[in-house]
């Protein structure tokens, strides 16, 4: 175990748009499109270290929220907090990166078979049902980021 110092992502998204982080402070707008630009990409190495823990490693940080994640000053990503890890099963890896290839595709039934093989959705359960409030809340979230981006 190391000490890690850098910046929150919350710290990072409040100086990007503005917002003071100790109520007092202006942000000229060089130093908001340096903060975006540190957020863009510890966002990007975030999901690049997501999948390689998911694809190559089978060992997942459980609970990397914005408190447990920093951008160093090298430009690199520190996750915190070890508390909670997860040992991925190679057929539960696959059926993960499935399921993200199913709700980027907005295919919900795949979406669903592939929740079975993680042993997310039971055996038994109404598929029919699952399927359709997967389509509802994810396709509205789907819409959402899109719009957002």
């Amino acid at each position: 175990m190391e000490w890690i110092i850098g910046e929150s992502p919350t710290d990072l998204l409040s100086v990007s748009t503005g917002n003071s982080i100790d109520h007092g402070s202006r942000y000229t707008e060089r130093q908001q499109f340096d903060a975006k630009r540190r957020l863009l990409d510890l966002v990007n190495k975030g999901v690049e270290a997501s999948l390689v823990q998911l694809l190559e490693t089978g060992l997942l940080h459980a609970d990397p929220h914005p408190g447990n994640l920093r951008y160093t000053s090298t430009g690199q990503i520190g996750f915190l907090d070890f508390g909670l890890l997860c040992q991925m099963e190679k057929k539960h890896q696959y059926a993960m990166l499935a399921s993200i290839v199913h709700m980027v595709n907005g295919d919900w039934e795949s979406l669903v078979r592939a929740l079975i093989e993680m042993d997310v959705v039971r055996l038994g359960t109404n598929i029919r049902r699952v399927t359709m409030v997967s389509y509802l809340v994810l396709s509205t979230l789907k819409f959402q980021f899109i719009a957002v981006s």
